[in-house]
């Protein structure tokens, strides 16, 4: 229930934010989307309306919103515009406002409605709609014809789903939906290019007779045609007594305003405009925009001893930093929002007793409060494009080069490009995710992109050979085309920058770039949802597993001992000659079609029968993750998924392994002292995903490198899985990786660098492939040496292993010569004198053989002068100790070192900015998951050798051997893990806890142990 309650309160929390960067862009989203109500209409004094619109203007808005009434300007009779009562035009008042808004460079919004007295019927009020709703559109037709060409926005009525402003007559969805498509109608036949806004609807919880609840009207208003007959959907968004922001920002501290700040028909807030959208989108008018047409927060003066504020009253502090909030909320969550008017400049001749001039932004006197401050401090900020669809030549988007404007047949009239190298277009954004739209075409060159300066950044662009985030926009053929450049950034102020790189791939007859505008978007942060559904998986497995227990004390009343019979004959199928070969088959098969099956149902059904299987041999199941280990990078892809095939044998094991115990009623704690390190380690590792910056990739890595390593090491104490299939299971993935390699050397394949050709088998990289080997090559020596087996195994031992060394000798991967030199120097040791002998000398022989072959690389690493490898690590473990001291407790995050480091980057280190790690094991886990995470791993070495003191002590034959491999394993990870990264990688991470599980099972399965400490 809890892991329920917590994915629906993130549901609900983050209701109506639109993740991603949007496909396609609303109509009608000017860049300039702040606005403010006016009330110019009662200023006397010319002096005053120019100050009005000039202090507006400064400020930074672009738009006043202003009510004309149909009672001031058609004002005795039908078709007469003269004020007989002043002898002039009716018109004179309103130009005077209009003239003076255009003068100040603000675009007018106007508000049609109040029907004069021979249109109402006799004794209605002034809101009430008009007898006959077509002289309402003679009116509309008129206003739009006479302002043509300086007004260009038109509100159709106001709130009419409000008693009061409907008349104080019941609200009628139907009826306003013909006034507005009267309305609509005739002010496009007067100006085909106006553009009409509907009635804000007022937020409100009433129902049904006086009021109607916003989003039920709309959608009344939709049933009775309404759609097509506006361009842009009318909203209220007033705050009333609930802050602007979203509700996980008040949860902790203050979860009432939480509450009132959640998106849902019982609130009225700022959030609530949601709910309109979301109507809208259900009767296909998601391409069309919403605008605010008013919204604010009331600041009642204190002692104020007028009429009460039925909107409720905060601080004037509060008011302002509450509507900086809105504007800030509406453009980072909502791409589909325009223009928000605030509500109000100035009530320029309010009733004394009157709280709504505390709306106000200035005092009567133009004093500016501190609401109208705060605005023009953030409207004079530099631009910086919001969350949505942006053209390439926005105000947040600069140009420096030689650019040019594009010209038809550009899918965008404003598209720019370049042919010329170091040209640069960077645009400045708020969000998290970015996009940029480009041309492809035969005659396109390579563009490079950066985020914030650096392409570590540019987070979802591939990188080339120098680090650079390089996009190819060759195509055959023209054609747009959207290229995703970041995602998973902090939200926050960033910089995407294209480059124009002046170069072309060999197909290309050009070099040139041509951008067609930008995107920017919002990445969900999954680390709610991820605590949700793990505690809703968990209580549902629990749930499972007590009903499957039940069920079996139930059945088993009624079997007759049938599953005593069944226990019995497996395990006599087991004792044939080559009964694990059975098994085994039927798991490799079922695997393989899990891999490899199409369609997918196939792949499916070969998933299934591997939990099948693994039913009925958990065992065995098991020895299949070292197998496929190394393969994490060729996955097996699902729809957008890419599975490796080590983590689905792991949950398909999991799952196998739950129904089991389910079954037989059986649930068993490991008693291990192991078990109380690796619990602290996922603690630690988990901790650091909610401090990261970057919670996309640190859950990630959380999932490949921390859980299922972790729920992999509970199964092999739990399962017990057989020591020889594993171990040889290891060894063969091994083989193949290094088989992989060689094939691939012969034929001059690999990493070219530093003057050789690294060989690189089933990785991207050198170092990556000599550090999975580098685990193998001990082993095998020890099982070569020590293992009581017959003469073949041990050749087979002895072979695999020389060939995984082959493969790390040519990987020319220093810190894996250093790390098997000492393993190996382990396993002699054990061995005999004879054999440490043999090895040290050949260890030495080989050094100074690669030494005399690669003196200048080898020499590096002690060298320590600008440009040297020794230099470079020196910096890094500079830098790394610097962002330790900055998150000494949590670290930077799992997988944020990458994104951490250029902020502490030493600058005669900046020839490798682009690192993951900080090549050394104790930092790597120091920054990633912080003090308790570094404090876990060496509590875990000190268990796993005192493991290693007591299993050597009484371990014999077979078992013996293996352990002096495990040891040997490890004591490679440690050396190794000075220079590199040893752990956190998919496959070192299932070695690691393979070489840690395996050796306690070894010390309980032997038959004169001593006790082990629980």
């Amino acid at each position: 229930m809890l892991g329920a309650a917590t994915v629906l309160l993130d549901h609900a929390m983050t209701r109506g934010v639109a993740y991603g960067v949007p496909v396609a862009a609303a109509s009608n989203l000017p860049a300039n989307p702040y606005g403010v109500n006016v009330e110019l209409d009662k200023i006397v004094r010319d002096e005053d309306l120019r100050r009005s619109v000039d202090m507006i203007g400064g400020a930074g808005f672009g738009w006043v919103r202003q009510v004309f009434g149909w009672n001031e300007i058609e004002i005795s009779a039908k078709g007469d515009f003269f004020d007989h009562k002043n002898g002039k035009s009716a018109w004179d008042k309103y130009d005077r406002l209009v003239d003076a808004a255009d003068a100040a460079g603000l675009q007018v919004i106007a508000r049609l409605e109040r029907p004069p007295d021979w249109a109402r019927a006799p004794g209605s009020a002034d809101s009430a709609p008009p007898i006959d709703y077509d002289d309402y559109g003679d009116f509309v037709y008129a206003f739009v014809q006479h302002f043509r060409g300086r007004i260009h926005y038109v509100q159709i009525w106001n709130e009419p789903n409000r008693f009061e402003d409907w008349g104080y007559q019941p609200v009628d969805p139907v009826a306003y939906t013909r006034l507005l498509q009267i309305g609509y109608r005739r002010a496009k036949e007067a100006d085909p290019s106006i553009v009409v806004l509907s009635a804000a609807l007022t937020p409100t919880t009433d129902c049904c007779t006086k009021n109607r609840p916003d989003p039920v009207y709309l959608q009344q208003m939709y049933d009775a045609g309404a759609k097509g007959f506006f361009d842009v959907l009318g909203a209220q968004a007033y705050g009333l007594r609930a802050g602007p922001e979203d509700p996980w920002q008040d949860l902790p501290l203050h979860p009432n305003a939480a509450r009132k700040a959640i998106v849902d028909s019982h609130n009225t807030n700022v959030g609530r405009v949601v709910l309109d959208r979301e109507v809208m989108v259900r009767n296909g008018d998601a391409g069309k925009s919403v605008w605010v047409c008013e919204f604010g927060w009331n600041a009642l003066p204190s002692g104020w001893s007028g009429d009460p504020s039925p909107w409720g009253s905060v601080s004037l502090d509060r008011q302002a930093s509450y509507t900086v909030a809105a504007y800030q909320r509406m453009r980072r969550e909502w791409p589909w929002m325009g223009v928000a008017n605030v509500w109000l400049f100035q009530d320029p001749a309010p009733a004394p007793a009157d709280p709504t001039q505390f709306f106000g932004l200035v005092g009567q006197d133009f004093q500016p409060r501190p609401v109208y401050t705060a605005l023009a401090n953030v409207m004079h900020l530099p631009p910086a494009a919001a969350t949505g669809n942006h053209s390439a030549i926005e105000g947040s988007v600069t140009y420096d080069g030689a650019w040019q404007t594009v010209s038809a047949p550009s899918p965008s009239p404003s598209g720019m490009a370049s042919p010329v190298s170091a040209a640069t277009a960077t645009l400045v954004f708020d969000g998290s995710a970015a996009s940029v739209e480009v041309m492809r075409g035969p005659n396109f060159g390579i563009a490079y992109l950066s985020v914030d300066g650096s392409p570590t950044y540019a987070t979802e662009v591939p990188k080339d050979d120098a680090g650079r985030a390089a996009v190819d926009l060759y195509a055959p053929s023209p054609a747009a085309s959207r290229v995703a450049v970041a995602a998973g950034l902090p939200f926050g102020r960033h910089q995407l920058t294209l480059t124009v790189s002046g170069r072309q791939s060999p197909l290309s007859s050009g070099p040139a770039v041509q951008i067609e505008g930008f995107g920017v978007g919002l990445t969900k942060d999954q680390r709610t949802a991820y605590a949700g559904g793990i505690l809703l998986g968990l209580g549902l497995v629990l749930l499972g597993w007590k009903t499957l227990a039940m069920t079996a004390r139930r059945l088993a009343r009624y079997s007759g001992g049938a599953s005593q019979r069944l226990a019995a004959l497996n395990g006599r199928l087991a004792a044939l000659p080559g009964g694990l070969l059975v098994p085994l088959a039927a798991l490799g098969v079922s695997l393989g079609l899990f891999y490899a099956g199409r369609p997918l149902p196939v792949a499916l059904f070969g998933a299934l029968l591997f939990a099948g299987a693994a039913l009925w041999r958990p065992d065995l199941a098991l020895v299949f993750v070292p197998l496929v280990a190394p393969f994490y990078l060729q996955p097996r892809h699902i729809g957008a998924l890419d599975v490796p095939l080590s983590e689905a044998v792991i949950w398909l094991c999991i799952a196998a392994w739950l129904l089991r115990s389910a079954w037989r009623g059986e649930w068993a704690w490991p008693r291990s002292e192991l078990m109380w390190p690796a619990l602290l380690l996922f603690a630690a590792a988990t901790a650091s995903v909610f401090a990261a910056d970057y919670p996309r990739y640190a859950l990630r890595e959380w999932r490949t490198d921390v859980l299922e390593p972790l729920l992999f090491f509970w199964l092999l104490l739990t399962v017990r899985p057989p020591l020889r299939p594993m171990l040889r299971a290891l060894l063969l993935g091994g083989t193949v990786v290094a088989l992989a390699g060689v094939v691939q050397y012969a034929r001059h394949q690999g990493i070219q660098a530093e003057g050789v050709l690294r060989m690189v088998g089933v990785y991207r990289s050198p170092d990556n492939f000599a550090l999975y080997l580098g685990r193998i090559v001990p082993l095998a020596a020890a099982l070569a040496l020590l293992a009581p087996e017959p003469r073949r195994w041990r050749a087979a031992y002895a072979a695999m292993g020389l060939l995984a060394l082959v493969g790390v000798v040519l990987s020319f991967t220093r810190g894996a010569w250093l790390g098997d030199f000492a393993a190996l120097l382990v396993v002699g040791a054990f061995a005999g004198r004879r054999w440490l002998g043999l090895m040290l000398g050949g260890g030495l022989l080989a050094g100074a053989a690669l030494g005399s072959v690669q003196a200048r690389r080898i020499q590096s690493i002690v060298q320590f002068t600008p440009g040297s490898t020794g230099f470079s690590r020196l910096e890094l473990w500079r830098s790394s100790v610097a962002m330790i001291r900055d998150h000494p407790i949590f670290g930077v995050g799992l997988d944020n070192f990458l994104y951490q480091y250029p902020r502490y980057i030493l600058p005669l280190a900046r020839n490798e900015p682009d690192l993951s790690h900080p090549h050394d094991l104790a930092l790597d886990f120091w920054t990633r998951i912080g003090v308790f995470g570094i404090a876990a791993m060496v509590w875990l070495q000190v268990c796993f050798f005192r493991l290693a003191a007591r299993v050597l002590k009484v371990a014999a034959g077979f078992p013996r051997a293996a352990a002096v491999g495990l040891v040997a394993c490890m004591v490679d990870t440690l050396v190794h893990g000075l220079v590199d990264n040893s752990y956190f990688l998919v496959d070192l991470a299932l070695v690691f806890w393979l070489t840690v599980g395996l050796l306690q099972t070894i010390e309980w399965d032997s038959p004169h142990r001593e006790e082990s400490v629980p």
